[in-house]
C-alpha cells in the first residue's frame, strides 16, 4: 500500500478544526499533507449563518478533493447554552428545558427541525443527544444538557429525539457512553471515577443507550471515565476494549460507528497523552477520534499511524467498512437561504424555552421603583464552550426598567463582596436575583440568604440548572423558578412575569 493510501485511510478516522469563520492556510496543508477526513465546528467559526454555510462547503469541497471521502462536518448544537450557533439566531432550547414541557411530540418534531436546519447549513453531523442520567447535583459539565435524573425520562425523550434526527436525515450520536450523569468531576478538566458495576449500569445509567441502540443509531460517542469494577486497567472508556468492543458492541449489539469525546481533553491528555491514546482507542474499537482543536496534533497523530499501519490494518479496515457505509449517503452542501420559515423556526424555538420556565415555589413579587436586579454575567462551565453572547442579565432588565436598581456581582462572591452588597442595599424593595450554577459556586446562594436575612423578599431565577433552588433556599426567597438558560429570550419572560404576566408552562424535571 503506497503512503498517500494509507494517509487517506488513516485520516477517515480523525476529526479537527480551527479557530476563524474561514479556511486556514494550516488547515489547509494539514489537509493536503494529512488528508484529515473531518471537521468539527465550534461556536468561533459561525459569525452567521450564512457564512457558516460557505464554510462547510469550502471544507466539503478541500477534503473531497483530497480524500476522494465526503467528511462528517460535526457539530455540538444540542440546544440552550451549549450551542454552536449564535444564540440571537435559530437556537431549540436545552434538552432540560425541553423535557420541562413534558411532550414527547415536541421534542421528535424539535428535533427533526434542528436536524434539517443543520443540514441545510451544511453540517451533516450533530454530537446528540445526551443520554446521560444526571444523577449527581453536583454534576459540573452535564446539568441542563440532561433531559433528567430519572432514566425513564431520559430514555422516553431520548428515543423522541432519536426518532426525529433519524427522521430529518442527519447523522447524530447519542453521547456519554455509558453515562456522566453521576460525577461530580468535568472530564474536560480531570479524570472522573465512577465505581459501579455492570449490571448497576445496566440497571441505571445504560438503560438510555441500550434503548437508543434498540433504535438503530447510527453512531454513539463514548465519554473519558474510568469504570474500575469494569476495566481492571486504569484506562477510560475511550480506551477500553472492554467496554467498547466486548459490551458495547458484542454484548449490546451496536452495529454503528463509536466515536470518541474529544482526545484533548485533561482527562486524556494530562493522563495518557493525546496522541498515544488516540492510537489506543481505534485498537479498542474507536472509529471516529475527535482531535477537535489543534490540527497540528491530529497530523502528528495521523502519521503515527500510518508508522504503526501494519501492526493495527485489520482493525482500520474493519472500521472504515464501517464509515464508508455512512459517507456513501453524503452530498456535498448546498446553498443556505435564510427564508420565512427560518425566521418562524426562530419564533417557535424562542417561544418553547420561553414557555419552558418552570414555576418552583412561591409568589412572585411585581416590579415596582424600588426593585433591584442581581446577577452574575454567565461564564463558561466548562470547555463544552458554552455559547454566551454579550448579553447581561442585571444589564437587559435595568434597560426595561430603568428607575430600577441593579448590581453585576462576582460568579462566586466572597463575604466581603456579600456584606458591601447588604450595605448597598438597605432601603430598597423586592429583589430579582437571577443566578447562574449557584449549587457549584456557592457565594450566589450565601448572597441570597443574606439578602432574605436583611429582611428583602426575593423572586430567585436559577438561569442555568435549577439545583440552585434547593428547599433551603426555596424557604428564604418570595418564589423560584428554573428558567435553564442565561439568554435574552429568557429575560424577556422574566420582566413579563414581575409585571404579572407571561405564560410559562414548564414543570421542574428534575428533584431539587
Amino acid at each position: 500500500m503506497q503512503l498517500e493510501e494509507k494517509l487517506i485511510k488513516a485520516g477517515q478516522h480523525f476529526v479537527s478544526g480551527f479557530r476563524g469563520d474561514k479556511l486556514t492556510p494550516e488547515f489547509v496543508e494539514c489537509v493536503k499533507k494529512y488528508k484529515i477526513g473531518n471537521f468539527i465546528i465550534f461556536s468561533d467559526n459561525v459569525t452567521s449563518l450564512e457564512g457558516l454555510n460557505k464554510l462547510c462547503m469550502d471544507v466539503d469541497h478541500l477534503i473531497f478533493s483530497e480524500t476522494g471521502y465526503h467528511p462528517f462536518i460535526t457539530i455540538d448544537q444540542e440546544g440552550g447554552m451549549v450551542s454552536r450557533l449564535p444564540m440571537n439566531s435559530i437556537v431549540l432550547p436545552s434538552q432540560m428545558a425541553l423535557s420541562a414541557l413534558g411532550d414527547e411530540k415536541i421534542i421528535e418534531e424539535t428535533s427533526y427541525k434542528n436536524g434539517k436546519l443543520l443540514k441545510a447549513l451544511g453540517c451533516n453531523f450533530n454530537l446528540v443527544p445526551c443520554l446521560d442520567v444526571n444523577e449527581s447535583k453536583k454534576n459540573p459539565v452535564i446539568g441542563v444538557r440532561s433531559f433528567s435524573d430519572r432514566k425513564e425520562i431520559v430514555s422516553k425523550f431520548g428515543c423522541a429525539s432519536i426518532r426525529g434526527y433519524k427522521k430529518s436525515g442527519i447523522l447524530f450520536s447519542p453521547k456519554h457512553f455509558p453515562g456522566h450523569g453521576d460525577t461530580h468531576v468535568d472530564s474536560h478538566l480531570a479524570l472522573p471515577v465512577i465505581n459501579k458495576s455492570l449490571d448497576e449500569l445496566i440497571r441505571g445509567q445504560l438503560v438510555p443507550f441500550l434503548d437508543a441502540v434498540k433504535e438503530g443509531v447510527p453512531a454513539i460517542m463514548t465519554s473519558h471515565i474510568l469504570f474500575p469494577q469494569i476495566e481492571r486497567e486504569k484506562i477510560p472508556c475511550t480506551m477500553s476494549r472492554t467496554i467498547l468492543t466486548s459490551i458495547l458492541r458484542e454484548q449490546l449489539g451496536f452495529k454503528g460507528i463509536i466515536i470518541s469525546d474529544c482526545m484533548e481533553m485533561n482527562a486524556i491528555k494530562d493522563f495518557y497523552g493525546t496522541q498515544d491514546a488516540s492510537i489506543r482507542a481505534l485498537k479498542a474499537g474507536v472509529d471516529i477520534v475527535f482531535i477537535s482543536h489543534h490540527a497540528d496534533i491530529a497530523c502528528e497523530t495521523i502519521a503515527k499511524v500510518v508508522e504503526q499501519y501494519d501492526d493495527i490494518e485489520e482493525c482500520l479496515e474493519t472500521s472504515l467498512s464501517r464509515l464508508e457505509v455512512l459517507k456513501g449517503k453524503l452530498s456535498s452542501p448546498q446553498p443556505f437561504v435564510m427564508d420565512s420559515n427560518m425566521h418562524e423556526l426562530k419564533k417557535e424555538y424562542d417561544i418553547l424555552a420561553r414557555e419552558s420556565i418552570s414555576h418552583v415555589s412561591g409568589n412572585v413579587q411585581l416590579a415596582d421603583a424600588d426593585m433591584a436586579f442581581i446577577a452574575p454575567k454567565a461564564y463558561i462551565t466548562s470547555n463544552i464552550s458554552d455559547q454566551l453572547g454579550g448579553v447581561d442579565f442585571v444589564s437587559y432588565m435595568l434597560a426595561k426598567f430603568p428607575s430600577c436598581k441593579g448590581e453585576i456581582i462576582s460568579a462566586d462572591p466572597d463575604e466581603k463582596e456579600i456584606q458591601t452588597l447588604v450595605e448597598k442595599l438597605k432601603g430598597a424593595g423586592a429583589i430579582t436575583f437571577g443566578s447562574y450554577n449557584g449549587h457549584l459556586q456557592k457565594g450566589q446562594i450565601k448572597m441570597v440568604k443574606a439578602l432574605s436575612g436583611a429582611g428583602h423578599k426575593i423572586n430567585l431565577f436559577a438561569l442555568r440548572n435549577p439545583y440552585d433552588l434547593s428547599l433551603d433556599v426555596r424557604e428564604m426567597v418570595s418564589s423560584s423558578f428554573a428558567c435553564y438558560e442565561y439568554s435574552s429570550r429568557i429575560f424577556d419572560e422574566i420582566a413579563l412575569l414581575i409585571q404579572n404576566k407571561g405564560s410559562i408552562k414548564g414543570r421542574l424535571p428534575v428533584e431539587v
